[in-house]
């Protein structure tokens, strides 16, 4: 496993190939411990879109898993920033989807998802 450290190409294979496994450890290995996410399938789950610390993130993934067995992403592309990378892909189904993620030290600090209307 490889964090971000300036190639986006890389990192981006590395986050479709953990989520493709169903790996939620070694996405979680990508965040720190305080970090945010925030995503419309959060709010749609939990009420919030906003998840806060790594201990709830891993509490929502496992939700969101288990609610999507045939989660797949397929890889579109990827941008490097500064600070950070945009990883778009396409979800189990079908949907166009974008990843914004901000890293200090190697590891996501805080992360938003995008999705194309249904």
């Amino acid at each position: 496993m490889t964090h971000y450290r300036g190639d986006p190409d890389h990192f981006a294979h590395e986050w479709i190939d953990a989520w493709n496994a169903h790996d939620l450890e070694r996405v979680l290995a990508h965040w720190a411990e305080d970090c945010l996410f925030v995503s419309p399938v959060a709010a749609r789950l939990l009420g919030d879109g906003t998840v806060v610390g790594k201990d709830a993130l891993r509490a929502y993934w496992t939700r969101a898993l288990a609610a999507s067995g045939d989660l797949r992403f397929d890889f579109d592309t990827v941008y490097g920033g500064v600070d950070s990378v945009v990883i778009g892909y396409r979800n189990h189904r079908g949907q166009r989807c974008a990843e914004w993620l901000r890293f200090v030290d190697g590891y996501a600090v805080e992360g938003r998802a995008h999705y194309s209307p249904a």
